[in-house]
């Protein structure tokens, strides 16, 4: 017995131990080296080495205050400590050059004023306790400090792009400026000739690049001008109509000096006149040649998938009709290239009214797709029926080719001149209102003629401008996460597309399964860890009894 008595009390003692051991091994990682392992898919809570290399290399003070009402709601109460801690990470990564603070403002009439000055309001809530609804005041934000700059998060909605918010906005704070991008808006549109107003319009897309919050110092560009500003960093190009022969020369030389383009261009032109509503035509040509230069053909045939598109509201006598419409297709996690940064984690897109991008092999440019249709898709051959009630099932039948189609390619490396001869001659002048003329100036007058590429450039063409549109956005927000991010892999690198890219929004339960296949699953997931926890907790104590039963044998034979 006094065996039995010893050896319980060294078992006791060793689970003590051990739990110690884990509870102070907790401890350090938490306190000194803010270490955590991440055993999620996409590693959410794993600091991007990106992140790593930024806190790192600060060599001047950055500080954070983070304006936290003390007592949250329990929807934000549980964020709470998610954000302490990864911000705790950011503070000793930085080695003493950032600083948090946590400010909770109460009822101090002064720190509450400062808040909202600094950008982080105070934000009303709905909040349901105890099967009652009431409202409660918090903040929830956070401003960040370097010199005589700051940057806020008014409110920190999510902890899974709160790694993306805070590095995006100290890289802003420590540049010394913003890059420059330009933007050309040039879409053929039938209603701005029977002046009426235009139906694509793209300030939400100036406004996410370059607004209060944006990354990039937006420079229009108009169809006036003959060359690019020299100042800019990268081009946007929706939509490519009335762009002279100099801005296109002056485009090509920019390419081949390693300059960064990304160009989105309608393939379908559609027909706004009476009776011509449903159908469409290939677009004129714009700068669809210079592009097959550069390694990419449009092949302006209508890209049609109902395996997976968009939701478009049918207009009745009396209301709308949500009906899925294969023209809007609708580009799906499978759908985009795991291998290029900029497009590996997104789960979402929409591409109406587009074509097939199919490569041209270049030397010295290496061609990639980023974005894909499904292999149900099919093309569709001119004039286009764009009508919504059609059998889409025969159509594909009349199809002579189906899918996957790349709509979305970027091209790098060193291209090769679309302007074998030179740049243009200058355009002769428009007559003054005297009728005077001006003499013709040579835009590129003294220009040193580039016809192989110098350094890498870089370029990105959607074979849909209609997806960069407001009406666009409005209706697929995540097409303006995918905006963002190639203007990010032109102009600021793969980085912190690492970091934006985390969160995955999008795991739905496989719509082949029966309700009784879900039901067993279901069943599983509820069950199935506590059934092996109870199933390896009976198989430790009959290993550890015959264990005893030995030691005893063994000492009582002895």
């Amino acid at each position: 017995m006094d065996n039995r008595a010893k050896r319980k009390g060294n078992s006791v003692a060793e689970i003590f131990i051990v739990l110690a051991i884990v509870v102070v091994v907790n401890l350090l990682g938490y306190k000194l080296l803010r270490y955590r392992v991440d055993f999620t898919e996409n590693q959410m809570y794993t600091v991007s080495q990106a992140t790593r290399e930024f806190f790192a290399s600060l060599d001047a003070p950055l500080t954070i205050d983070f304006y936290m009402t003390s007592d949250l709601p329990p929807q934000l109460a549980s964020m709470r400590t998610e954000v302490k801690d990864r911000l705790g990470e950011f503070e000793s990564m930085a080695r003493g050059n950032l600083v948090i603070r946590y400010i909770d403002p109460k009822d101090n009439e002064d720190l509450k004023q400062e808040a909202q000055d600094n950008g982080v309001p105070e934000v009303e809530l709905q909040v349901i306790e105890k099967n009652q609804q009431s409202t409660r005041k918090v903040f929830f934000g956070m401003v960040m400090a370097h010199l005589d700059k700051t940057e806020s998060i008014p409110f920190v909605v999510s902890t899974e792009s709160l790694e993306y918010d805070v590095v995006s906005r100290l890289t802003r704070l420590t540049k010394e400026k913003k890059p420059v991008l330009g933007v050309f808006e040039g879409t053929f549109n039938t209603n701005q000739q029977q002046g009426q107003p235009p139906e694509q319009t793209y300030d939400t897309l100036r406004q996410l690049l370059g607004g209060q919050d944006g990354q990039y110092e937006i420079k229009r560009i108009g169809a006036e001008e003959q060359v690019l500003p020299d100042d800019i960093d990268g081009i946007f190009l929706v939509g490519a109509f009335g762009l002279s022969d100099s801005m296109k020369y002056s485009i090509d030389q920019f390419l081949l000096g390693g300059g960064r383009a990304i160009v989105a261009i309608d393939p379908i032109m559609m027909l706004n006149q009476e009776g011509m509503q449903n159908q469409a035509y290939p677009s004129l040509p714009t700068m669809e040649d210079q592009l097959e230069k550069y390694g990419v053909k449009f092949n302006k045939k209508l890209v049609a998938d109902p395996v997976s598109c968009g939701i478009v509201q049918v207009p009745t006598n009396y209301f709308r009709i949500p009906m899925p419409y294969p023209l809007y297709t609708q580009i799906g996690p499978d759908g985009f290239n795991k291998d290029v940064p900029a497009v590996a984690r997104l789960e979402s897109m929409l591409m109406p009214m587009t074509c097939p991008l199919e490569e041209v092999p270049t030397d010295g440019v290496e061609f990639s797709w980023l974005a894909r249709t499904t292999s149900g898709s099919f093309t569709m051959n001119s004039p286009f029926d764009v009508s919504i009630d059609q059998d889409w099932d025969f159509k594909a039948t009349e199809s002579d080719s189906s899918g996957p189609y790349t709509v979305v390619a970027m091209m790098r490396g060193k291209f090769t001149t679309a302007f074998p001869d030179g740049a243009p001659s200058p355009a002769a002048p428009r007559p003054n209102e005297d009728g005077t003329v001006d003499p013709v100036v040579d835009p590129f007058a003294g220009h040193e003629h580039i016809a192989h590429g110098t350094e890498d450039g870089n370029l990105i063409v959607l074979a849909s401008a209609r997806s960069m549109t407001d009406r666009l956005f409005q209706q697929a927000q995540t097409n303006a996460l995918f905006a963002a991010n190639i203007v990010d892999t032109q102009l600021l690198g793969d980085d912190l597309l690492n970091i934006r890219s985390k969160p995955v929004t999008n795991r739905p339960i496989n719509p082949m399964l029966s309700e009784s296949q879900k039901n067993t699953w279901k069943w599983l997931n509820m069950a199935g860890v506590p059934v092996l926890l109870v199933l390896f907790a009976l198989l430790l104590g009959i290993l550890r009894k015959a264990q005893r039963r030995a030691i005893e044998a063994r000492y009582s034979g002895a």
